[in-house]
């Protein structure tokens, strides 16, 4: 909408983000969320630091006044909820079965949300993760075959939120699926690193969420 740079200020940006809001020319005139209006303007304001550094000219979208971040808790689209445990077992019985997805197949995406929901990874922990964090005995073990030895997942520091080393339990279901996963060569073989790409773990996470 805008041709030049002279049309670019606080009080026109606001005004377009408004009408967006409010479904202006939008299809269905469903107008975008608080949210959504909030990372436009991030975007609008980035653009325009990133012209001020580069000719040395000022940036018109720099009075807060006139362009305040939205509150967005005043505008919750969706409520976030935890799966129930039927819905949880659901999902991952379910997607194991299912195609390619997300350059994944079903199996190793159903394994990938065990881990996140019977964990609580967050998805780029789950990327991160190598074969060698993981201590669950013999992946040739027979599953389900029954063992003394606790499995249990080494989180590296480097990965972890608060940057300390964690140590969680596996639970038995999880671990004789991890020990069939890597007895038949889960992990990339020269990383030994999770399948799951940078970039398209929160997207994948995001749909199993949505898929409730």
């Amino acid at each position: 909408e805008f041709t030049g740079w002279d049309q670019i200020n606080s009080s026109t940006v606001s005004r377009k983000l408004m009408e967006l809001r409010e479904g202006k020319g939008r299809p269905g005139g469903k107008g975008i969320s608080y949210r959504r209006s909030n990372a436009l303007r991030q975007s609008c304001f980035q653009f325009c630091e990133w012209i001020r550094a580069r000719h040395k000219i000022a940036n018109p979208l720099d009075d807060p006044a006139v362009l305040p971040k939205l509150n967005e808790e005043l505008d919750r689209r969706r409520q976030r909820r935890g799966l129930a445990v039927d819905e949880a077992r659901k999902l991952i019985n379910t997607t194991a079965g299912e195609p390619e997805r997300f350059d994944l197949p079903g199996s190793v995406r159903s394994i990938i949300y065990h881990l996140a929901i019977a964990l609580g990874l967050r998805h780029d922990e789950i990327r991160r993760l190598r074969r060698c964090d993981f201590q669950i005995g013999d992946p040739a073990a027979t599953p389900g075959a029954g063992t003394d030895e606790i499995a249990v997942l080494i989180l590296p520091p480097e990965i972890t939120k608060n940057k300390r080393e964690g140590v969680m339990e596996i639970p038995a279901e999880l671990a004789d699926r991890l020990r069939t996963y890597f007895a038949d060569g889960g992990f990339e073989p020269a990383a030994r690193r999770s399948p799951m790409r940078r970039g398209r773990g929160g997207a994948m996470l995001a749909t199993a969420e949505r898929a409730d």
